[in-house]
């Protein structure tokens, strides 16, 4: 999970990922099946699912600016990052402090349309219906404009496939659309922190100071709860400084410093004799 700075509040999401049909473009696409308008659709698609699901976190908000379209390059090239004046002019006329990239998404399938006319031709008129296997390349960059700095920047390539009855019908756009729906809920989930708190627990109680760290983790305030934690760390009662060993490895998961999660856990359990510090340091193990 990424953790967002603070001085993040309002997000804008952009496509970069459109890039101007040339005739070679054209050719392929007719060749391949694929349908030229499918990318174009399935992308505006997918910044619209992110923003639906980013905004569940309730921290930062997230928009489509009405002009939220920048011109891209060809698929196979993932373009260099914007120029910084570019960025700021975005986010001053949106007022906005980041901006959210879709800088490419280019789909590909094995849908060749000669290589099903000879199949029809062998078949003697009739194959029945056809798996089209396809692939969505896509890539990201999270721009902040306040720092001026790429906090996070990545992209893979999503592997579907879908069933069509006619033999010559092209790849849907339905299926290319719902492919851009799981990256964005896929990318999106990268920056909620509600997934933390659903599936960790961290103490409470033990010392008053804990319920001052809970109410800044309601609010978001990470930092200023694993200053309270650390700072208990150290207290004369060994069980606050165990559950707040505990809790350390908890604020360092969220923070993405995992390795410190895994030695705050460890030492919960180790020199204090938290029990459930074993089964988290397991847990974060296992997942990493």
């Amino acid at each position: 999970m990424i953790t967002l700075p603070q001085h993040i509040t309002k997000l804008g999401i952009i496509n970069r990922s459109i890039a101007t049909k040339n005739d070679g473009n054209k050719i392929e696409s007719v060749m391949s099946g694929e349908s030229i308008q499918g990318d174009v659709i399935a992308s505006e698609e997918c910044l619209i699912t992110f923003r639906n699901t980013f905004n569940q976190n309730g921290v930062v908000t997230a928009f489509i600016p009405p002009e939220h379209r920048i011109n891209g390059i060809n698929g196979l090239t993932i373009p260099d990052a914007l120029p910084w004046d570019t960025v700021l002019r975005i986010c001053e006329k949106n007022q906005c402090n980041g901006l959210m990239v879709l800088e490419n998404f280019d789909t590909n399938s094995d849908n060749a349309l000669g290589t099903t006319i000879t199949s029809i031709n062998m078949a003697r008129g009739y194959v029945g219906p056809k798996n089209i296997n396809f692939s969505v390349k896509y890539y990201w960059r999270f721009y902040d404009a306040i720092t001026k700095s790429v906090i996070d920047q990545f992209g893979d390539i999503l592997r579907q496939g879908v069933t069509v009855n006619n033999p010559l019908q092209p790849l849907p756009i339905a299926a290319v659309t719902q492919a851009g729906n799981i990256i964005a809920q896929t990318t999106a989930g990268r920056y909620l922190y509600q997934n933390i708190w659903y599936e960790r627990r961290y103490f409470r109680r033990g010392h008053p100071e804990f319920k001052i760290a809970r109410r800044m983790v309601i609010a978001n305030d990470w930092n200023g709860a694993i200053d309270l934690w650390k700072k208990n760390t150290l207290s004369k009662s060994k069980k606050a400084s165990g559950l707040a060993c505990f809790n350390m490895a908890l604020g360092c998961e969220v923070l993405g410093q995992f390795e410190a999660a895994k030695d705050w856990a460890e030492k919960s359990y180790v020199e204090y004799g938290i029990r459930k510090g074993r089964i988290y340091l397991h847990e974060l193990t296992r997942v990493r």
